[in-house]
């Protein structure tokens, strides 16, 4: 059982675990003395080439590995005359794993007397009290990561402006 203690980590999502951005990203984290918890498809990894100048890939970073089992090219279903299988598996495992991770999370800080804040729909709380909790929620947010979001520190009159380039190229993914 591998044992992570620090107040941030990264989380890199990745089906392949070999494209050269999510591995770029996995080592600066590492140089800044953050964990790595890679959430891949292990099987995917092994028979995809590292993309990579240092040839390394994603499980060869982290300190971590949770598997979502997709097989590789992350298609499950085969249609009877389509040419190529669809039906991506890494979404389902993907979402089991972070609802997972996320429940024992809330069950450890809770047992250790530091219960989080859970994002409540109305259906349990009512309508204005899943409100505040959702703005509590996101003013603690606001207020932890400009750290490493100096852009969140300002106040917002409205969501921050998302602005991401995204390679045609899916090797670089």
């Amino acid at each position: 059982m591998l044992r992570i203690v620090a107040s941030v980590a990264l989380l890199a999502v990745s089906t392949s675990g070999a494209g050269a951005l999510i591995v770029d990203v996995a080592l600066e984290a590492k140089r800044l003395g953050l964990p790595v918890i890679a959430l891949i498809s292990v099987e995917h990894c092994r028979v995809s080439a590292a993309g990579h100048s240092s040839g390394k890939k994603l499980t060869d970073v982290a300190d971590l590995v949770l598997d979502n089992c997709a097989v590789p090219g992350d298609a499950m279903v085969h249609v009877e005359g389509l040419r190529y299988p669809v039906g991506p598996g890494s979404t389902i495992g993907n979402t089991a794993i972070i609802n997972a991770v996320k429940c024992e999370v809330a069950r450890i800080l809770t047992e250790g007397g530091q219960p989080p804040c859970v994002l409540t729909h109305g259906h349990f709380i009512g309508a204005d009290a899943s409100k505040e909790v959702f703005d509590r929620a996101y003013d603690d947010y606001r207020r932890r990561v400009p750290a490493f979001v100096p852009a969140l520190s300002r106040p917002q009159t409205s969501a921050p402006e998302v602005v991401a380039e995204v390679s045609a190229n899916p090797s670089q993914h």
